[in-house]
């Protein structure tokens, strides 16, 4: 009877065990390049060519294709792709190697790009312009184009004098002749204003006029402008108080009213 019921106690103990095993026991899992996949799981390879698989088995089986690098570029067998001339095709083979299409090509390259016969595109200079021609040639104007006030014109072109009334052109030769109107504008704060316009003041509450005779004249309101924390705001700024939390605004008397928000301290 002893004897039974130390068997009895060995079995039940076994199956416990293996209860406890299948309980805790998962799936595996696969890690490959500090990563764990799960169970089915495709991912790249990190050659960056060929895909893994995780198995049931936890192993990771990798497809083995040669792939081919062209131009910067891993392409695998099969896959088709332009060369870098533009106009031939090229195709990656299982040994890695890349055969390609061997067509004339009668396009252009100019300046590191390719362009089709018949294409304008502007000249390295930024004034000329050129063409692919049906030979492959890169044509281009030359013209002694004209720099003035820092942006280059082609010959014919016209376009306004810095000092805002004269007219300018672009000469065959480069050289920028401009009419010599006399000009009655005004020059304030850096910029020109002809006769007849109205114009804000520097101290932004006041409006200034351009005359006839070239002059400025502007009107002489008393600003009421805002004082707070140093710095000065027009009526109907509306800013941050100086506790950080509260807003203020400037009244048209100059005052400033803020609100009186219990702020929440930050710890």
């Amino acid at each position: 009877m002893a004897k039974t019921t130390w068997i009895s106690y060995v079995f039940l103990a076994f199956v416990s065990t293996l209860f406890v095993v299948h309980a805790d026991t998962k799936f595996p899992t696969c890690l490959y390049n500090g990563i764990y996949y799960e169970q089915g799981v495709i991912f790249p390879a990190t050659e960056g060519c060929n895909t893994c698989r995780c198995t049931e088995f936890g192993i990771v089986s990798c497809t083995k294709f040669t792939c081919c690098l062209y131009d910067g570029t891993l392409y695998q067998p099969g896959d088709t792709f332009n060369a870098t001339d533009g106009c031939n095709t090229c195709w990656c083979m299982e040994d890695g190697t890349v055969p390609c299409t061997k067509i004339y090509c009668n396009n252009c390259m100019y300046n590191g790009t390719y362009y089709q016969p018949g294409e304008i595109f502007p000249a390295t200079d930024g004034c000329n312009t050129c063409r692919c021609t049906e030979f492959g040639l890169v044509a281009c104007t030359k013209f002694t184009c004209c720099l003035y006030d820092g942006t280059l014109y082609q010959p014919e072109d016209t376009f306004n004098a810095t000092d805002g009334c004269n007219t300018c052109w672009c000469t065959e030769d480069g050289t920028v002749p401009c009419t010599k109107i006399y000009c009655i504008n005004c020059l304030y704060n850096g910029t020109r204003y002809h006769p007849g316009d109205s114009f804000p003041a520097t101290d932004g509450c006041n409006t200034c006029t351009c005359y006839k005779d070239g002059s400025v004249h502007c009107t002489e309101l008393a600003c009421a402008t805002c004082l707070y924390n140093g710095k000065r705001y027009k009526p109907g700024d509306s800013f941050l108080a100086g506790d950080g939390c509260n807003r203020c605004g400037c009244r048209s008397n100059g005052l400033v009213v803020c609100t009186l928000i219990a702020c929440q301290s930050i710890e």
